[in-house]
């Protein structure tokens, strides 16, 4: 099964919510060139405020396990089908790609002042021919599950699937 996944992680406090710190964290890519590694894979690139938001990565051949948690994937006639769990399965052709993001609180919160840590986290999964640059343009499918962090059932996107 030739696949590949690339968990881009950004984690932050409320001190990087505004001024310099908060453009540079919305400065930060959703997507990296892949390694030169055989399929299948999972490419996790993370980016911390505390370190700057320096991205740091690595690189799992150890599947299922090696996956996010909740996500599934399996090769069907045609295509790979995707699962997130909370939504219905996502099915790629050979040589698409998808692109989801969301947003999350998560953690026991900064040590300074106990507020939580925000996440963006955003998965971007290629069937078919994985080359570096497989991440580097329009998604075919976008799915947009990011929040309002601190507030209530309150949507950034538009939840939705798109593509």
């Amino acid at each position: 099964m030739d696949f590949a996944l690339q968990m881009v992680e950004i984690t932050w406090t409320k001190h990087s919510r505004g001024g310099r710190a908060a453009a540079r964290r919305n400065a930060a890519p959703t997507a990296f060139p892949l390694p030169d590694d055989a399929p299948p894979f999972v490419h996790t690139v993370w980016m911390r405020e505390w370190d700057g938001f320096t991205p740091r990565t690595s690189v799992t051949h150890d599947l299922p396990r090696g996956l996010p948690r909740g996500i599934g994937v399996a090769e069907e006639s045609g295509g790979l089908r995707v699962d997130f769990g909370n939504r219905p399965s996502v099915h790629l052709r050979p040589n698409q790609f998808l692109r989801r993001q969301e947003t999350f609180l998560s953690g026991r919160g900064c040590s300074c002042c106990g507020t939580p840590w925000y996440n963006l986290r955003t998965l971007n999964i290629v069937y078919g021919k994985v080359r570096a640059e497989s991440f580097l343009h329009e998604p075919a499918v976008y799915i947009d599950d990011r929040r309002i962090l601190g507030a209530r059932r309150r949507s950034v996107g538009s939840g939705r699937q798109v593509g």
